[in-house]
C-alpha cells in the first residue's frame, strides 16, 4: 500500500506583501520606460523624398563641393554641378596624349587639357599663336554625349570665348566620315562690361547693367570702381 503525502510549505504573510510589492515597483518602471521610448521615437514628418526625418530638421548642405574629383587637371565630373568661366594665366606644352595646358587663374594646378576637337576650336577662333591666349577668358561645360572609342562618357567643350567679334563656327568630326559644325558664342569682356555701365541713364538700368557683368562672370575691381562712380552721378541728377 503506497501512501501519498502532500508536502505544504507556507510562507508568513508579511514576506507575500514584500513579494507582491516589489513585483509592482518593478511592473512600474517597466511601464515608464516603454513610455520614454515610444516619445522619444516618434515619427516627424517625412522629408520632400518620403523618407521620415528624426530629430533635428537638417540645414541646406551644399555637397557639390564633395563630389570633385582629386585630380591633377579640369575633368568631365568638375561639371556635374555647372557651367565655369575660366581665364587662361599661361599656356604649355604637355604630353603627346595632352600636347596643349591651359592653366587656370581660378584653378591653380589644374589646368584644362583640351582634346582635338576643342583644340581645333581654338586655333579657328584665336590663332595658332597660343602664346596669345593668356588673358582671354572661356566658358566651359560638361557635355555628356562626348565620345571615347565609341562609348560616350563625357568631355568638356567650350560654349563661349572672349575676343572674338561674333559667333565662330568650326566643322567637327563626329563620326568617321561625318562633320557638323559646331558654334561657339563671344564671351563678353572687361572692356564690353564697361560700355554696359556706361550707356546706363538711370540707377535701375545700371543695376541691369551690372546683373549683366555678374552673370558673365566678369570680376574686375576697376568695374567695381565704375559702377559706383556711374551710381553716384545718376543718382546725383535726379
Amino acid at each position: 500500500m503506497t501512501v501519498c503525502a502532500t508536502v505544504r510549505i507556507s510562507m508568513p504573510a508579511r514576506h507575500i506583501a514584500s513579494e507582491v510589492t516589489l513585483l509592482r515597483e518593478r511592473i512600474s518602471i517597466s511601464r515608464s520606460r516603454r513610455a520614454s521610448v515610444n516619445a522619444n521615437s516618434a515619427p516627424a514628418a517625412d522629408n520632400e523624398d518620403g523618407f521620415p526625418l528624426r530629430g533635428r530638421k537638417l540645414k541646406l548642405l551644399d555637397i557639390s563641393k564633395m563630389i570633385e574629383p582629386k585630380s591633377d587637371q579640369q575633368n568631365f565630373d568638375d561639371y556635374l554641378a555647372g557651367d565655369r568661366i575660366v581665364t587662361i594665366s599661361e599656356v604649355r606644352k604637355g604630353n603627346a596624349e595632352q600636347p596643349v595646358e591651359l592653366h587656370l587663374a581660378e584653378y591653380p594646378g589644374r589646368p584644362y587639357k583640351p582634346g582635338k576637337s576643342m583644340r581645333r576650336v581654338l586655333v579657328a577662333a584665336w590663332g595658332a599663336d597660343a602664346s596669345k591666349y593668356v588673358g582671354r577668358r572661356l566658358h566651359l561645360y560638361g557635355d555628356p554625349d562626348v565620345k571615347f572609342g565609341g562609348q560616350s562618357v563625357g568631355g568638356i567643350r567650350i560654349r563661349a570665348m572672349s575676343h572674338i567679334p561674333g559667333p565662330a563656327r568650326v566643322n567637327l568630326t563626329v563620326t568617321r566620315g561625318k562633320r557638323e559644325p559646331f558654334e561657339v558664342l563671344p564671351l563678353a569682356s572687361v572692356e564690353d562690361a564697361a560700355e554696359w555701365l556706361r550707356a546706363a541713364s538711370s540707377v535701375p538700368e545700371l543695376q541691369a547693367a551690372w546683373g549683366r557683368v555678374q552673370q558673365a562672370g566678369i570680376v574686375d575691381p576697376d568695374l567695381v570702381a565704375l559702377k559706383d562712380e556711374r551710381k553716384a552721378a545718376l543718382s546725383g541728377s535726379n
